[in-house]
């Protein structure tokens, strides 16, 4: 049988602690792409006496002979006090790992801890994670605290359900976006946030600035105004439940179809961005909105598609222009004039344009944030006419090749 010349093996984590340079003495080649590695003194040396390239981000190297268990954890994983968990174990976390309070000596059975993503665990902890390397952000939370969401909205409810005398955690921020939460009530409680920043409103403010200290940063929103918390559609349903003084603590997108509902309105902050469609800019900026930028586009939106083609009849239906954005490719047909593509078109966070060489100065002049403009990939040139290329360059030199694909691979 014929055997491989090459071997490609991909995995989060590769176990290298027992091999055999028997094994893989054979191949002319061995590319290994992983997280991380395990190895002892032994099989390192094998490693460099191998025809091996590695791309990792860590090599853990463990005593020789010592009995290790591997653990590996693909997603959010939480570590609790009542957990068993063998002595010598090397965990490994691609994701969030969450450690509870009450764990120091469900800590002290791990020899090594690695995440690649997040951690966040309680500030008494500390010196118990001494064996832990995070590549990626680690959280420290005050023991006394409970952890919440680290955007944490207080609804009418939660006053009813907060602990007496309790410290609540919310690493970015705290926000009344409830007009109707009973916040005296969580003051009489004597509860206490832990957090960046405090955002309320000024009818608020008197109870919410002594739910926190006074290192926090505090942010008070004019009174009349609603908190919407989150990213919004801007529609007729959102006046009618929060009403036509708006602080939006998000970005906002306005289609044309709201213009109306846009006259509704009598004032509009907005902590983000705005998506606004031309049509509705001047009743938009009759309102003296605060917002952090603003994007206008034309008429009809598409977003988010991989692949998006413009012809005549998409411009001939669409009156007030078409905006075209968070896409892989767009194509533009021939018979589409470059007068038209000025007037009617506008493109934004774009991969690749594909066009002809008439078309590309007008493409060119209203796209924002696009990687490549020019002819068809089909054609092979362009951006994803060259990445087809590598692509089948890849496939002809992996016809010899051996792959392996593997959560976890031992050699």
């Amino acid at each position: 049988m014929f055997e491989k010349k090459n071997l490609m093996i991909n995995c989060d984590v590769c176990d290298a602690r027992n091999l055999k340079e028997e094994s893989y003495a054979k191949y002319e080649s061995i590319q290994l792409n992983c997280d991380r590695i395990f190895v002892t003194q032994k099989s390192k040396e094998i490693l460099d006496r191998l025809p091996v390239t590695m791309n990792l981000d860590e090599m853990m190297e463990v005593p020789e002979g010592m009995e290790i268990h591997l653990q590996n954890q693909n997603g959010s994983f939480t570590i609790s006090g009542n957990q068993k968990v063998q002595a010598g174990t090397l965990l490994s976390v691609n994701g969030k790992l969450t450690i509870e309070p009450g764990c120091e000596e469900v800590l002290k059975s791990y020899y090594q801890i690695s995440v690649n993503g997040k951690v966040i665990y309680p500030k008494s902890l500390t010196p118990y994670l001494a064996n832990m390397t995070v590549n990626g952000a680690s959280e420290v939370y005050p023991d006394d605290c409970i952890v919440l969401k680290p955007r944490f909205a207080i609804d009418k409810y939660f006053p009813l359900r907060a602990r007496e005398g309790g410290k609540y955690y919310a690493s970015k921020y705290v926000i009344t976006a409830e007009p109707n939460a009973d916040l005296k009530k969580l003051v009489e409680k004597g509860v206490q946030f832990v957090t960046k920043k405090l955002i309320t409103t000024e009818e608020q403010a008197e109870d919410a600035v002594l739910l926190v200290d006074e290192e926090t940063e505090l942010e008070v929103i004019p009174a009349g105004f609603v908190i919407v918390d989150g990213d919004q559609e801007f529609t007729q349903a959102l006046v009618d439940s929060y009403g036509t003084n708006l602080y939006i603590n998000g970005d906002l997108n306005v289609k044309k179809e709201a213009i109306s509902v846009l006259n509704e309105l009598t004032g509009l902050m907005v902590n983000g961005e705005v998506t606004l469609a031309v049509k509705c800019e001047e009743a938009f900026l009759r309102l003296h909105p605060t917002y952090q930028k603003l994007n206008l586009v034309k008429g009809k939106q598409m977003a988010n598609a991989v692949r998006i083609k413009i012809d005549r009849g998409l411009i001939a239906g669409a009156e007030d222009g078409v905006s075209v954005k968070n896409c892989a490719q767009v194509v533009i047909a021939e018979d589409v004039t470059a007068e038209e593509i000025l007037e009617k078109l506008d493109f934004m966070n774009v991969a690749q344009i594909s066009c002809s060489e008439e078309q590309e100065g007008a493409v060119s002049a209203v796209s924002k944030n696009v990687a490549h403009i020019g002819k068809d990939p089909e054609e092979g040139e362009g951006l994803f006419g060259q990445m087809s290329g590598m692509v089948k360059d890849a496939f002809g030199a992996m016809k010899d090749t051996k792959v392996i694909n593997a959560d976890m691979y031992v050699m």
